[in-house]
């Protein structure tokens, strides 16, 4: 017979001894109020990705999102982002990063911060969702060609951050469905421009229905990488890099599939598809028969 093995279980301070009322790391995530599906189960297919499926939902969920790995990219992404703000502020600080001995300084400190937070949630190759996959293809190869090393690692840290930020991958597949690599290759500082002009008539047109109100954060944040890719592209070697990747991948795996359309159907933060978000829950209302599936609705702590 199998003994059981005794429990150990590290005790905490008190709350009451603390400034501030700490939460669970689950507490941490939830900001607001939001509904969460009953899981029936989880697949992990032999062609690769992670799919969990609700009860009730029409599609599966794409990858695994959970409240440990969630906040650690959080924390990642408010300290890259800080980082990026300060690059793009400063046309001085940006033509530093033209010298191999300042980038790598600023590539370091990136890597050190996601081996840090993120490498104990780094999932298999396999594990990742395709758009994931792809992207890391891409980074891989346009690191390379500007001479970057250790480009592996620097790429499997910012796809786990897309895998487990549900928001900023919505922002991408949404822009990416809106162009392709021959635009992007061909005068790329006019195609970004486009494209976030797009991104940000998107953003501000969810206003009413972003309760956090994080739209002055998320165009804060894209707009540090808009202007610093707009200088970048002045480079030749950096658009020849960037050519080459797009060559080497399937752009269609950055756009939307069937299952990201349907998920962008209940997207408050931003008018996905070029629609409200009155006008997409109406029709994801409409695929579940009139009404939105069975939830419940967690409050924070």
């Amino acid at each position: 017979m199998r003994k059981e093995q005794p429990q150990l279980i590290i005790p905490r301070p008190p709350n009451e001894i603390f400034v501030k009322r700490r939460n669970s790391v689950a507490g941490n995530m939830l900001r607001d109020s939001q509904p969460l599906y009953i899981i029936e189960r989880m697949e992990y297919p032999e062609d690769g990705g992670i799919f969990i499926y609700y009860q009730g939902v029409r599609y599966p969920r794409k990858g695994f999102p959970y409240p440990e790995a969630c906040n650690a990219v959080n924390i990642v992404k408010r300290v890259y982002s800080q980082q990026l703000k300060t690059i793009a502020r400063s046309k001085l600080m940006m033509a530093a990063m033209l010298f191999k001995k300042n980038r790598d300084r600023l590539l370091n400190q990136f890597s050190s911060i996601g081996q840090v937070a993120l490498s104990s949630h780094f999932l298999m190759e396999l594990r990742y969702n395709s758009t994931n996959r792809e992207i890391k293809h891409f980074l891989m190869k346009f690191l390379s060609g500007l001479g970057i090393g250790n480009e592996e690692f620097l790429a499997r840290i910012l796809i786990t951050v897309f895998e487990f930020d549900d928001v900023y991958m919505m922002f991408l597949r949404d822009l990416a469905n809106e162009t392709t690599p021959e635009r992007l290759k061909k005068e790329p500082r006019k195609e970004i421009k486009r494209l976030y002009g797009i991104f940000m008539e998107r953003l501000m047109g969810a206003w009413k229905h972003d309760p956090t109100r994080r739209v002055k954060k998320f165009s804060g944040s894209v707009g540090s990488i808009v202007k610093i890719a707009l200088f970048a592209f002045l480079i030749p070697k950096i658009r020849r890099a960037f050519n080459a990747a797009l060559d080497e991948i399937d752009f269609t795996r950055i756009q939307m599939d069937e299952i990201d359309r349907f998920y962008a159907l209940r997207f408050h933060h931003y008018n996905a598809l070029g629609r409200t978000f009155d006008d997409r829950i109406k029709e994801y209302e409409e695929i579940h028969g009139g009404k939105l599936p069975g939830a419940f609705v967690v409050q924070p702590e």
